[in-house]
C-alpha cells in the first residue's frame, strides 16, 4: 500500500460493489476509507505521559509509516 494504489486485478470488485478501505487512504481509486486517528492517539499518549510526570516524551516514526499517515503526527519545534 505504499503506493496508495489498489491492484488492477481488484478493479472488478470496486467498480461493481460499494467498497471501504481500512487503514490507509487510496489515491487510485479514491475510495471511502476509515482509520485510526493517529494524530489524536499520539496527542492523548503525550498528554498522559505528561500527567504521569514525564517532562520530555518523544515519538519516533519510520518515515514510511509517517508518509502513510500523511505526516499527521504531532510536531514539536
Amino acid at each position: 500500500m505504499d503506493t496508495r494504489h489498489l491492484p488492477d486485478e481488484l478493479g472488478a470488485v470496486w467498480r461493481k460493489l460499494p467498497c471501504v478501505v481500512t487503514g490507509v487512504r487510496t489515491r487510485e481509486p479514491a475510495l471511502s476509507f476509515c482509520c485510526v486517528d493517529h494524530y489524536h492517539l499520539a496527542l492523548v499518549a503525550f498528554e498522559r505521559a505528561m500527567a504521569l510526570g514525564y517532562r520530555r516524551p518523544g515519538l519516533a516514526l519510520d518515515d514510511v509509516i509517517d508518509e502513510l499517515v500523511e505526516r499527521s503526527s504531532p510536531r514539536v519545534s
